[in-house]
């Protein structure tokens, strides 16, 4: 009994990944979509071509990891566990990477962070949704040190007021993502 319940868990968490794929790909897609839309339609956009090949090299690579996990979990086999793990480092770089090009540590597209956290849910893992939150958290921290240090150097951080980020909305972004942590955590437990 204890042998069919366990592949009946193994086969959900790997439909769950599948799910997440599929919902990371339409997320992708369209935000490039949206991205493309702005950089052909919105003539007093700022964006660059420099950016925009940034942007689309970002978006390329993080579509090579949702086709790899297409062909991984497609098989039908069943994948290490460690791949679960791997496709949030992947999501986690990815979405820093894009808020670094963009410029944007205090923008709407922080809620990526929250994105990954509540997609582990679908993971069916407790262990992989706590990774998802301090990889999350860890993301953000990364990005808010190449904010300050990274870009033009500490001293220039605090001369330019436009740059700053205020310490009441560093703690309301960790905040949000620890407490999607546990809204994402309790709906593991009670689904799982």
């Amino acid at each position: 009994m204890t042998s069919s319940l366990d592949e009946c868990r193994v086969a959900e968490s790997r439909f769950g990944e599948n799910r997440v794929n599929l919902i990371r790909t339409i997320a992708i897609l369209v935000f490039f979509g949206n991205h493309l839309a702005h950089l052909v339609w919105d003539r007093n956009s700022l964006v660059t071509a420099e950016y925009n090949r940034q942007v689309t090299t970002i978006i390329m690579m993080w579509l090579v990891l949702a086709a790899g996990m297409f062909l991984l979990y497609g098989r039908g086999s069943r994948p290490p566990t460690w791949m679960s793990y791997l496709a949030i480092s992947w999501d986690v770089a990815m979405a820093t990477q894009l808020l670094i090009v963009s410029q944007a540590p205090s923008s709407v597209l922080l809620m990526m962070y929250l994105l990954i956290v509540f997609s582990a849910v679908l993971r069916q893992s407790l262990r992989v949704v706590y990774f998802s939150v301090v990889a999350s958290v860890l993301g953000y921290l990364s990005l808010l040190w190449f904010s300050t240090w990274g870009r033009a150097g500490y001293q220039a951080y605090y001369e330019n007021p436009e740059w700053r980020i205020p310490r009441w909305e560093q703690g309301f972004v960790i905040l949000s993502i620890l407490v999607a942590g546990g809204i994402a955590a309790q709906a593991t437990r009670q689904y799982a």
